[in-house]
């Protein structure tokens, strides 16, 4: 008995050690595009409400609200700015309608909505402008964009309220569109983004630079509504990695002589403090309610009366035998006896790939940017940067020529990846 108490109490040590390590380890970012309230992930508004109601002199606040919901309010009588911030923004998302937004334009109030795709045909139809490129996004893209320089170079055009010309640079893998016009439609353009492109002719490259509409304005009844393609401004990532709080804060500016709500329909059930899971759906309705109080009932019988204790023989299993080292031994006879160090070094070289993109997210295969990647492994395993350069040209010429490398040079090569490997783990 004494024994047995020891080991509970050993256990409940490691229990307690193991729950203290977990809470203690950072948890990975989700990099979804979420934009809540109450998230502190890269693409949440946590950081940005709570610095944008410290700064709007006229109040800011969060609603769940939509804008349905809110055209019957008598609460927003007077004159309000509302923000919506959303990857998307259409008719099948029921929180967000274009008839009770623009209703409330023609009221007077202020609208902005940043997203990446208006795909609301009441909308496009009555505004005249779309947004229809809703961009994919991923944390490599992310990444390369960081390590290749590549950013989307954004410019305030100049208007009444700032007659200067600032400049703003995101990476060019955030979630990025452009406001386009049906038809002539007026709208003052707040915000543009420049890119480059070329194509080749016979004798010559030919560079161009397109302009594409980020931000912009458009006058709605007695009311206005602000356009932004890059909802990542209005975010956690773009304020605390891209510097766009000062960006947020002039599109902001125009319509923010008025209090300022932000819509956000989706944490409708954090902000009231009620679930909208399917098992709330069954515990507001009484006959739902009961029947899942009898079907849980049922269950628990169930497993007390046939969970019971039932003696049987209890026959004996052999372990199946270890056969591994068997068939190693095997292939390693077949190899041998063919002498086929081409198919060798290549199976190696390909198994040897795909460990160091487990590791490092580094294509050693890439024979375009083996310069880099050279580099990169250099870094991160110690060795020699030529070294490892001149073993992956060498590895590639023999796989790309198909002949048959002599003994030594597949050691060698077999030694150099088990050596990479090792020091990159």
């Amino acid at each position: 008995m004494r024994h047995s108490g020891v080991f509970i109490a050993a256990l409940v040590v490691v229990m307690l050690v193991i729950i203290i390590i977990e809470a203690m380890t950072p948890r990975r970012f989700s990099w979804q595009q979420t934009y809540a309230h109450t998230s502190d992930e890269p693409f949440g508004c946590a950081l940005v409400d709570s610095l944008l109601a410290a700064s709007l002199p006229n109040g800011y606040e969060v609603s769940p609200k939509s804008f349905a919901q809110i055209r019957d309010d008598s609460g927003f009588a007077q004159k309000h700015t509302f923000l919506v911030v959303n990857r998307q923004f259409d008719d099948y998302n029921h929180p967000l309608q274009g008839l009770p937004l623009l209703e409330l334009a023609e009221r007077g109030h202020n609208v902005v909505i940043a997203t990446t795709a208006l795909e609301d045909d009441t909308l496009s139809h009555k505004l005249g402008v779309s947004i229809l490129y809703d961009t994919y996004f991923s944390v490599r893209h992310l990444k390369n964009s960081y390590s290749e320089a590549l950013y989307l170079n954004l410019k305030w055009c100049p208007s009444l309220l700032y007659d200067d010309t600032c400049s703003w640079q995101m990476p060019d893998a955030v979630p990025s569109s452009f406001v386009s016009a049906k038809r002539d439609q007026p709208m003052q353009v707040f915000v543009t983004r420049t890119y480059s492109d070329f194509s080749w002719t016979v004798d010559e490259r030919i560079d161009y630079e397109f302009t594409d509409t980020v931000a912009a304005s458009i006058s709605y009844g007695r009311g206005t509504i602000v356009l932004v393609a890059i909802p990542a401004i209005f975010s956690n990532f773009g304020f605390v990695s891209c510097g766009t709080a000062s960006l947020a804060m002039r599109l902001l500016s125009p319509v923010a002589d008025v209090p300022v709500v932000r819509i956000n329909p989706s944490e409708r059930a954090a902000l009231t403090g009620k679930s909208e899971s399917v098992l709330r759906g069954l515990l507001e309705r009484p006959p739902l309610r009961w029947a899942l109080y009898a079907a849980l009932i049922g269950v628990l019988l169930a497993i007390i009366f046939t969970a019971r204790r039932r003696q049987r023989v209890i026959p004996v299993i052999k372990p199946p035998a270890n056969v591994s080292l068997e068939m190693v031994r095997h292939i390693g006879s077949l190899y041998f006896q063919r002498h086929d160090n081409a198919d060798l070094l290549a199976k190696k070289f390909a198994y040897f790939t795909e460990e160091v993109r487990k590791l490092t997210l580094i294509d050693v295969d890439d024979a375009t940017h083996r310069d880099d990647n050279a580099l990169l492994l250099s870094q991160r395993s110690g060795l020699d940067r030529d070294e490892i350069k001149q073993n992956l040209h060498s590895i590639g010429l023999w796989i790309d020529s198909g002949e048959q490398p002599a003994n030594l040079v597949l050691m060698r090569s077999i030694d150099f990846m088990n050596n990479l490997i090792k020091k990159l783990s």
